[in-house]
């Protein structure tokens, strides 16, 4: 079956905005204001520990079934990964109006072109980066075992660093922190077209998954904290940042 690729770009789009707003939201509405870093931390340590078993149990069903049977594995964890919230208690106020033009642009405008700069370097890290690599680094037999064992190896860096950063913005270091991520990113984008070994990539992947832990964790954590100053605006504040985001 070929589905059309604009079917398959609506759903992809839907699902994101109907996970990202409510995420954003809950955890803005749940988090304690001196120890957000530290739960934020422990949030992305769960991500990575999943991230770390994903790549290597995806590169092997590939490599030994095909491709398309990824997604099926994705589907199966996903629906078990999403009945714990069913038994959740919903932390944000139900039957509310949601009042878009109450948010004065102007009072958020540098969130926006941060938000969109946050987002480019995701796009491009998360999505183009792999898709690169396995095109035009890793053609020499088994791509996806080793595009798998390079996620693998540099989520775990990425670990260690989640614990560590977020300790540190609970002690108010977190813009020293998101400056030295952003710069290190940044010389990282300037390398990657030159990058045509395993061992360069690998050497890439390593360096780039903490510092982007360094700049994403404290911007994060900043515009929940901005969630909160929004009095009564929360869900309108998150709305168009997601705009933002998708765009």
């Amino acid at each position: 079956i070929h589905w059309p690729i604009w079917f398959i770009s609506l759903i992809w789009g839907g699902a994101g905005s109907l996970f990202a707003i409510p995420f954003h939201v809950d955890f803005s509405k749940i988090k304690h204001k001196l120890h957000g870093g530290k739960e934020l931390g422990y949030v992305k340590i769960i991500q990575y520990f999943a991230s770390i078993i994903g790549p290597i149990a995806s590169g092997i069903i590939a490599t030994l079934f095909g491709g398309q049977y990824i997604f099926l594995a994705a589907i199966i964890l996903l629906v078990i990964g999403g009945l714990p919230l069913l038994k959740t208690r919903e932390p944000t106020r139900i039957n509310q109006k949601l009042n878009l033009r109450a948010i004065k642009l102007r009072e958020i405008k540098i969130d926006l072109i941060s938000m969109a700069g946050y987002d480019i370097d995701l796009t491009a890290s998360t999505f183009l980066w792999p898709l690169y690599l396995g095109v035009f680094v890793l053609t020499s037999g088994a791509t996806y075992a080793k595009l798998g064992s390079l996620a693998s190896i540099s989520v775990i860096a990425s670990m260690i660093a989640a614990f560590a950063i977020g300790k540190l913005i609970d002690d108010h270091k977190g813009r020293p922190l998101l400056r030295f991520g952003a710069i290190v990113n940044a010389g990282l984008h300037l390398f990657r077209p030159f990058v045509n070994t395993y061992p360069q990539a690998l050497l890439v992947n390593t360096l780039d998954n903490p510092a982007t832990v360094a700049y994403q964790m404290p911007y994060t954590k900043g515009m929940y904290d901005k969630g909160d100053d929004l009095d009564g605006q929360r869900v309108a504040y998150f709305t168009i940042m997601e705009w933002t985001s998708s765009f």
